[in-house]
């Protein structure tokens, strides 16, 4: 598992972790978001997030962007679910999410599409203007993403201020590693399918 920041606004690319290639016990209902993010409220890395957004779509490529969305669709994905998290103070924004492709070789390969400078990859998904998450697709940020069986885990992390963390290593430290911690409580929810 690898996490990387973007450089411009919007979703942060990482590298790809490998997975297993079973599939036993999690193909046999459609990812929803009541099964994949079935908490509104999560305690991560000491804090306490409040589900604000949440949403499931079968047109893949509307969840990312440029050649990486197109690199979904080549490779079948059959839908992505997210769901975007506030911290109680409104500091952190985080965006987790799964990507459901046929094989692991066709989630490998669509993974292998995203690029981190130019920000092709998920897009985060907004909440409600006083969310603290209104904005958080055009927002930079730190991303992590591991193909999981058959699956593109992510999550991508930034500041509901729209604070740039870029080329300040404290700040990049703590916004990897929730999305780092997000993208493992997702792995959870897939593996307890």
């Amino acid at each position: 598992r690898n996490s990387g920041s973007n450089t411009t606004a919007g979703s942060t690319p990482s590298a790809s972790g490998s997975g297993t290639t079973g599939t036993a016990g999690i193909n046999q209902a459609p990812l929803s978001v009541a099964n994949m993010f079935p908490q509104t409220k999560l305690d991560i890395a000491g804090l306490q997030f409040t589900q604000v957004a949440a949403a499931t779509t079968t047109k893949c490529s509307t969840a990312a962007e440029g050649k990486f969305a197109s690199a979904l669709t080549s490779a079948g994905c059959k839908r992505v679910v997210r769901a975007t998290y506030v911290d109680a103070s409104k500091q952190y924004v985080v965006t987790a999410g799964v990507a459901s492709l046929p094989t692991h070789a066709k989630a490998v390969s669509a993974d292998e599409a995203r690029q981190f400078g130019p920000d092709i990859w998920f897009t985060a998904l907004n909440g409600p203007a006083k969310s603290g998450a209104g904005s958080a697709s055009r927002t930079t940020g730190v991303g992590d993403d591991v193909v999981y069986r058959r699956f593109i885990v992510f999550a991508l992390s930034t500041y509901a201020n729209g604070q740039n963390p870029t080329g300040h290593a404290a700040q990049i430290k703590t916004l990897t590693g929730l999305s780092q911690a997000f993208s493992i409580e997702v792995e959870h929810q897939l593996a307890s399918r």
